[in-house]
């Protein structure tokens, strides 16, 4: 049965459902993730510092697991590593039919790196509640690549919260961790390039168009602009960050293209969505095409983000930043 996958990042006793193909014991894995909610349950009720709503975020989810509206589940197709290791998976023909997945990492990594496993934890709940709190969005964020990632990055959003309150003074930090530390004071501008490929500056200033007082042909016209802005300012002649960081820009205002013009033409004209063509929008097609002639120019950039990740999995690997070696 085909799901939509979302892969991001008191007493608790919840159930854990795997499939009978999975190597790993259900009992070992039930009892491991039980540990984790358990000693998550401890941190959110125990601290000195709180942030009410990461706890009201997370206590309505566990509301929904400890009722049964909502599955926990084994998956051993999840990376075993600190991405892709947990999702939020909606039935495709019934979207009332919903579950939480995770793989081996969080079971495996939690005695070295709690807080990374909390993290993730947390990161996961969050697309579960925007699920349940906000149905009509996450519903069309489906198919909108903007909503999708808004909807990313309030989960990251909701992780950096939880590490800047309740994982402060902790020396079980591993890179992602203090990252996401870094970034909460920062508009989490870093996390956005790196993990999502996004300028989130960008992106929040080409969806804001939409809502703004002129006419369909006007905002064409300011998002043609912007593109033409891009082609004369943007540089590639800095170090491997400010150069994916250049590329990443590009690649913002190309993958969101098609539904930001969509967007303007469907709030102003009235077009709908069986008969948008973005074909017809030939000046902002020929900008577009002219970015992706730069980008292809410059696609190379984008290994640095590969480079990073495989750097940090290998410090969670490795236990690069595991408690005996921070002493």
């Amino acid at each position: 049965m085909k799901n939509f996958r979302f892969v991001l990042f008191l007493l608790l006793l919840v159930s854990v459902r795997v499939s009978a193909s999975e190597s790993l014991s259900l009992k070992t894995f039930s009892d491991s993730f039980n540990r984790i909610l358990n000693g998550l349950d401890s941190v959110l009720n125990s601290g000195t510092s709180q942030y009410p709503k990461v706890k009201e975020h997370y206590d309505f989810v566990k509301h929904k697991l400890q009722s049964g509206e909502l599955t926990l589940v084994y998956d051993s197709t999840l990376n075993n590593d600190f991405y892709g290791c947990s999702s939020f998976n909606m039935n495709e023909k019934d979207h009332s039919k919903v579950n939480l997945s995770f793989g081996r990492f969080v079971s495996e990594k939690y005695t070295s790196y709690p807080f990374l496993c909390y993290a993730i934890v947390i990161s996961t709940f969050q697309s579960a509640y925007d699920f349940y709190n906000h149905p009509e969005l996450f519903q069309i964020s489906i198919e909108n690549p903007i909503e999708k990632t808004f909807f990313g990055m309030d989960a990251i959003a909701m992780e950096c919260m939880f590490l800047g309150t309740y994982a402060k003074g902790s020396k079980q930090l591993g890179p992602v961790e203090k990252l996401l530390m870094f970034d909460l004071q920062h508009g989490l501008e870093t996390s956005s390039i790196l993990f999502y490929k996004t300028d989130l500056t960008l992106l929040h200033r080409m969806d804001d168009l939409k809502s703004t007082d002129k006419n369909g042909k006007e905002l064409l016209h300011e998002f043609d602009k912007i593109g033409k802005e891009l082609i004369g300012n943007i540089k590639f002649d800095g170090n491997e960050w400010l150069n994916y960081c250049s590329a990443v820009t590009l690649r913002t205002y190309i993958y969101y293209s098609r539904q930001v013009i969509y967007d303007i033409v469907h709030a102003k004209n009235g077009v709908d969505i069986s008969s948008f063509d973005p074909n017809s929008y030939k000046d902002n097609q020929k900008t577009i095409a002219k970015l992706q002639s730069i980008i292809g120019q410059h696609s190379a950039c984008f290994d640095y983000q590969a480079n990073v990740l495989k750097k940090y999995g290998d410090a969670y690997r490795n236990n690069s930043y595991s408690l005996k070696k921070a002493n």
